[in-house]
């Protein structure tokens, strides 16, 4: 029984040690990010990571962080995987409307537009949400019209 409760006593300090570990990780990652050194970051962040697989937060800043290296997909996919770990409906809306962001700069219309709306579903009044949804659609628009022009000189060539 004393070695129960010894062995207990342990892990239960591996365990704290390893949550101090992963809050320090995201600290340090979050200081690097405000710097704009995101590769620093990005290693802050994994170290965090691999201590706690699915940390939300870890996690949310890795993708924010790849967003602003430019590595879009991979920002996207951070995003997706996500949506499945929180039922905090800020959050989801939060994460659509980047994913959106990621679908906007990656000339990906259609997407973009279906997550804006998704995120606008979540929280109406998200003003940053309802103006790229505008955006995304005007930029839709200005492709259709650009499209239409091309196949009309196409036509009056031939």
């Amino acid at each position: 029984m004393r070695y129960n409760t010894l062995f207990i006593a342990i892990l239960f300090c591996f365990s704290s040690f390893s949550q101090d570990e992963v809050k320090r990780n995201i600290y340090y990652g979050n200081l690097a990010y405000h710097n704009e050194s995101f590769d620093e970051a990005m290693a802050y962040y994994e170290k965090a990571i691999i201590e706690s697989p699915f940390n939300y937060n870890a996690n949310y800043n890795m993708a924010n962080a790849y967003f602003k290296l430019e590595i879009y997909d991979k920002a996207n996919e951070k995003y997706e995987s996500l949506l499945n770990q929180t039922n905090d409906i800020n959050k989801k809306s939060m994460l659509h409307h980047n994913i959106g962001n990621c679908n906007l700069v990656s000339n990906k219309l259609d997407d973009a537009i279906e997550s804006y709306k998704e995120s606008l579903r979540l929280m109406p009044n998200a003003e940053s949400t309802r103006y790229n949804l505008a955006f995304a659609l005007e930029l839709k628009k200005q492709q259709q019209e650009k499209q239409k022009e091309e196949q009309q000189e196409k036509q009056e060539g031939d």
